[in-house]
């Protein structure tokens, strides 16, 4: 199921078609770190989102452009992602990823 619209898939640790970023494993549980992320137009903030099998995304919280980032997981989300959203972040995503991370 594609939770982003206009999203191919949410899979791969990618940033526009290219490999980004590394994702960690310890035990049952991973996380992925990223370079800091660019500058976003006005109106715009990142969002993180973790997704479990087909269930509807939930959201990390935003994160500011510019910071390093680094989400970890345990057994309870299968990908993490981060998408470009609403000033003030949104209750579900409304664009495709800028990056996801497949962690199941």
């Amino acid at each position: 199921m594609n939770h982003f619209p206009g999203a191919d898939h949410a899979g791969d640790t990618m940033v526009a078609g290219a490999p980004v970023g590394d994702v960690v494993r310890e035990g049952d549980g991973a996380g992925l770190v990223l370079p800091p992320l660019p500058p976003l137009p006005p109106g715009r903030t990142y969002q993180a989102w973790a997704i479990v099998g087909d269930a509807a995304p939930v959201s990390l919280g935003l994160v500011a452009p510019g910071a390093r980032v680094a989400l970890a997981r345990g057994a309870e989300a299968d990908v993490l992602a981060i998408a470009s959203e609403p000033a003030g972040g949104s209750a579900q995503p409304t664009t495709a990823p800028v990056f996801s991370a497949e962690l199941a």
